[in-house]
């Protein structure tokens, strides 16, 4: 789900007033996945035994959510 924002001559979006873990539970098809990466702190980028990554290399979770997520974190 979601909306479609049509505003003419708006060419950005940000999402600067959200930290990353607000921005992670919008994707609720990580649910499950949180809480299970091997270290606490991992933010699901580049930590080996990463639950997420894990799951979308498995086909768990949609390639292009998760380069969404990268997208918005970055």
């Amino acid at each position: 789900g979601g909306d479609l924002i049509d505003s003419p001559g708006i060419r950005e979006f940000q999402l600067d007033d959200l930290t990353d873990k607000e921005i992670l539970s919008g994707f609720r098809e990580f649910k499950p996945f949180i809480g299970q990466c091997k270290f606490r702190n991992c933010a699901h980028i580049n930590e080996p035994n990463c639950a997420i990554k894990q799951a979308v290399e498995s086909g768990e979770i949609h390639t292009q959510r998760y380069q969404n997520y990268l997208n918005l974190i970055s």
